[in-house]
């Protein structure tokens, strides 16, 4: 059940479809390549090979996590925060192991990380080890929104790991040699 849209690549007009028949999904590419994807993230996380050691035991035992201590923003605000806004970059600049935000769209999650961050880079010492820093949303817009507010801060180095096709067919090709093992997205 669903609608598919059937594209035959070829060139020119040579191949034609019949008026009626069966079309059969053998195999789905996307959802292999995200399945294999998650297999290794979960074998490294087993073998403690995660950006950070501890997050298996963390994400087995949350409350095994240190509380956060709330920490004065060492810099005025450069985005418009509520009471609310303000407390919660406080408590991620007070993190000590792992922090997560989660919230109903419109109430300033975006706001909140890119202030947080360019506190932490504002903060940031010249031969302090990098921080590391891992933002994910199911929704890609969500992550682009907190990557264009911080194009402009200094000191900050943001690297976007998500590659998009500029068309159906490149999304094709990207996924088919991304199966094949010889490109690594």
């Amino acid at each position: 059940p669903g609608v598919a849209e059937l594209r035959l690549k070829g060139v020119g007009d040579t191949r034609r479809l019949p008026p009626t028949g069966r079309l059969e999904a053998r195999e789905n590419v996307g959802e292999k390549i995200k399945n294999n994807r998650e297999r290794a993230a979960l074998e490294r996380l087993g073998q403690g090979r995660a950006g950070l050691r501890e997050l298996a035991s963390l994400l087995a035992s949350p409350d095994a996590a240190r509380r956060p201590r709330r920490a004065a923003l060492p810099y005025p605000p450069e985005e418009d925060l509520d009471r609310h806004q303000r407390e919660a970059v406080e408590l991620i600049l007070g993190v000590q192991d792992i922090v997560a935000i989660q919230g109903p769209p419109g109430t300033g999650k975006t706001r909140v990380i890119a202030e947080a961050l360019r506190q932490l880079a504002k903060s940031r010492t010249p031969g302090q080890p990098p921080l590391r820093v891992l933002i994910n949303s199911v929704q890609n817009e969500a992550v682009g929104n907190v990557v264009e507010r911080l194009a402009n801060t200094e000191g900050l180095l943001v690297r976007v790991v998500q590659r998009q096709a500029r068309s159906e067919d490149e999304s094709l090709d990207f996924a088919d040699r991304a199966e094949r093992g010889r490109e690594r997205v």
